[in-house]
């Protein structure tokens, strides 16, 4: 037996049932849902991290769907913040890095 805790996409369950194994799961309430994206966030950007590729950055991106949808943040409007912070404060392609501010 192994214990997880963690938020799981819709289908594991199923998935887990058709390699005949057994498990218990419940529906998070609000609240538990919260904490459980935030955490979902994390080890999928860690997962991403360690092993930078599609599949995972597809996994980050599911949980990001996620998110908005639980918060009612909608992607076009995210998509425009992006572009305002782009243009005020301009992105990554530089690589800057800050060492020091005195």
């Amino acid at each position: 037996m192994v214990e997880y805790g963690k938020l799981v996409r819709d289908k594991i369950p199923d998935i887990i049932f058709e390699e005949g194994k057994i498990s218990l799961i419940h529906t998070a309430d609000e609240e538990e849902f919260k904490i459980k994206l935030n955490e979902k966030l994390i080890e999928e950007a860690t997962e991403f991290s360690e092993n930078p590729s599609i599949e995972e950055l597809a996994d980050v991106f599911e949980v990001i769907n996620a998110i908005c949808e639980f918060y009612g943040f909608d992607l076009k409007e995210i998509e425009e913040e992006r572009i305002k912070k782009l243009n005020e404060r301009g992105g990554f392609t530089e690589r800057v890095i800050l060492d020091i501010v005195e």
